[in-house]
């Protein structure tokens, strides 16, 4: 039903709005189910008795697929098939994962790192060789093409015979070098499938809208996976199907399309690759720049409506405060805008080389004043705070850094993506952002560190910059900019929780200061929801219990470790011996003792409230809830966490974690 109304509504509303729909039909269609990957590992692994222990590998395996799943783990699924299927074959393992080219470094470079040999269950082979196989199936919907496979299947009987042409194509082609052909056929094939969208009606309407949608996905994917090996003006050859994707999506697209009209009109030579001439290149400039605006004013579009709704949503479902800030932009970097900003970003400065313009590409514009620093790469100062305003040169910019607080401006010859995560917060938060492209004026602004200078965006798309005193920080948008994001005494205003006396306590009992938001509003629906909704049965362990059991006499040493260990957290304030303490304050909350007495409350508690498992005697089982208990508590520790809590000027150590535990539902 929720599908099919999208569909209904697709239908009846234009612009705008039709692009809003389409998105959230994306986020409903078939395929690419990612709590399904986080689900049905566990299922298996409690299915065959396989335990969540720290130091396994099928736990580690569990932990990367839970934090992140990625491509990696169709091929690290298949290779534990074949390490099963061989008698427990280490080699056959290693074999095939290196075939795939995955070694052991990468493993061990996830967020959450493999590290153990995978192990075999002589007794369970059987067994998890079949379950493994239906979970490769679940993990190949989402990353290796069968969403797209099942899309076709559903609606290549309900498309016209050119769309069905290029869809075969596109089909057979999956995965090839030339990307070119395959993106044009896969655009091609949208084109095509046009009068479908507009003929079609209830559930037909709805399948050649997934089509569209998966054909929309596939170019982004083909794009993302070639963008790195896209040298030089041959990008240029992409730039088109990439715009026509970008039109067929966006719902006010009739500036984009003025840029593809205008990139269409330019000389066959620019258009098919060719080096330009000097007056060549200076037209497809202006038209590029045009394209840059479009693009980042369309981000900045879909930020401003989103961001405020992720914000409001979030907070009252008790979202980790990183997922909400960066909500906005992922929908973004996830739209086909995101291709199109992957190959303006690997053709502008070629382009602009070639129409022999200025040395700057500015990102987001501004005018600020500030002491100059060097640095060799932004990620090792992204969590400094300054209090003076800094105008920054850092050599290396990748664009998933945050901007330092107090950073007014950064300079760099990197050239981030006018879509990465850096850009759109300095769009946001009015800090200039450019790239040089020219060593000798970039050694010019290096040679000015520990001095105040004044730096501004020109009218002609340029960057300028002048020595100014010291006290230019006291002009009135400076002060501002400190009252802003300087004020030491300005801290956010947090009650502590206090421990109420009970180490688990039931939905009655789910109040402001004793349990987190999520437990909170799953109590406020008792009496608003119909009665064929059910609402999940749930306890929670409440704010302060982790600090209590600290005091227990069993994890003297845990709680001395921890102590320890937010002292040393304090004079480090950032960088990378902030995140080793920080991981060594989560190993350490892994090893609290839970008392006897709290492990009674936990499962009477949901004994009493219907949250039951097999046997609360069942050692396995013991572990298994504790284990996920005391992960909860160590997440206090996270390094996301822990400069977030930074900036907003609160004390970790007043920071309380309230567990809800309930059923999965099925």
């Amino acid at each position: 039903h929720l599908t099919q109304g999208l569909a209904s509504a697709f239908r009846q509303v234009q612009g705008e709005a039709q692009q809003w729909v389409r998105l959230s039909l994306s986020s409903v269609g078939r395929g690419g189910n990612g709590q399904r990957i986080r689900d049905d590992i566990l299922h298996i692994m409690h299915r065959h008795k396989v335990k969540e222990v720290k130091g396994t590998w099928m736990e580690e395996w569990h932990q990367k697929l839970h934090n992140n799943t990625t491509p990696d783990d169709v091929h690290i699924c298949e290779a534990y098939l074949r390490f099963l299927e061989q008698g427990g074959n280490g080699a056959a393992y290693w074999n095939y994962l290196n075939e795939c080219g995955i070694d052991r470094e990468r493993m061990e470079s996830f967020d959450r790192p493999i590290r153990c040999e995978p192990e075999d269950f002589p007794d369970k082979r059987d067994g998890l060789i079949a379950d493994f196989r239906e979970y490769l199936r679940v993990l190949k919907s989402v990353h290796s093409g069968t969403d797209l496979q099942t899309a076709v299947a559903a609606a290549l009987d309900k498309i016209s015979d050119e769309a069905k042409q290029r869809v075969g194509y596109v089909m057979g082609n999956s995965g090839s070098d030339a990307v070119l052909p395959y993106v044009e056929s896969a655009v091609a094939a949208r084109v095509a499938m046009q009068s479908a969208l507009e003929s079609k009606q209830g559930t037909e309407l709805r399948d050649v809208l997934y089509l569209d949608l998966a054909m929309e996905a596939a170019v982004r994917s083909a794009v993302e996976k070639c963008a790195g090996s896209l040298s030089g003006v041959d990008a240029a050859s992409m730039l088109e199907p990439l715009l026509k994707n970008l039109c067929l999506s966006a719902g006010d697209n009739a500036e984009l399309c003025y840029c593809l009209k205008a990139w269409q009109a330019l000389p066959r030579a620019i258009l098919e690759g060719g080096w330009p001439s000097k007056d060549e290149a200076l037209l497809a400039t202006a038209v590029v720049d045009r394209l840059k605006r479009a693009v980042a004013s369309m981000s900045e579009s879909i930020t401003t409506q989103v961001q405020p709704v992720a914000e409001t949503m979030g907070a009252a479902l008790d979202c980790d405060q990183w997922t909400i800030a960066l909500f906005s932009e992922e929908v973004v970097r996830g739209s086909p805008a995101f291709p199109v900003s992957l190959i303006l970003t690997s053709l502008d400065p070629l382009l602009r080389e070639a129409a022999e313009l200025g040395a700057w590409q500015v990102v987001s514009p501004g005018e600020s004043s500030g002491r100059v620093r060097t640095v060799d790469a932004l990620h090792k100062v992204q969590h400094e705070v300054w209090k003076e305003a800094t105008v920054l040169v850092a050599d290396r910019v990748t664009g998933e850094e945050e901007i330092p607080e107090g950073c007014v401006a950064v300079l760099t010859p990197d050239a981030p993506d006018i879509l990465s995560h850096i850009s759109v917060r300095a769009r946001n938060e009015k800090v200039l952002l450019a790239t040089c492209h020219n060593q000798e004026e970039l050694q010019e602004l290096r040679a000015q560190d520990g001095k105040w200078v004044r730096v501004a965006t020109t009218a002609s798309g340029s960057l300028a910059y002048e020595n100014a005193p010291d006290d230019s920080v006291s002009s009135p948008s400076s002060k501002e900019k400190q009252a802003q994001s300087w004020n030491e005494d300005k801290r956010f205003q947090m009650d502590v929780p206090s421990w109420g006396g009970k180490y688990v306590v039931g939905m009655e009992s789910f109040a402001d200061g004793v349990v987190g938001s999520k437990s909170k509003n799953i109590a406020s629906m008792r009496g608003k929801v119909p009665s064929w909704i059910e609402i999940p049965s749930s306890v929670t362990v409440p704010y302060g219990t982790f600090e209590q059991v600290l005091e227990h006499g069993d994890n003297t040493e845990v709680r001395s470790g921890i102590a320890s260990a937010m002292a040393r957290l304090k004079e480090q304030q950032a960088g990378g011996a902030c995140d080793e303490i920080l991981s060594q304050c989560r190993d350490l909350a892994m090893q609290v003792h839970v008392p006897e007495e709290m492990w009674k409350a936990l499962t009477s508690s949901m004994s009493g409230a219907g949250v039951d498992w097999k046997s609360s005697n069942d050692a396995e089982e013991k572990d298994a809830v504790l284990h996920a208990l005391k992960s909860v508590w160590a997440s206090k520790f996270n390094a996301r966490a822990y400069y977030s809590l930074q900036k907003a000027r609160i004390d970790m150590e007043d920071v309380r974690m309230a567990v809800l535990v309930q059923k999965v539902v099925n």
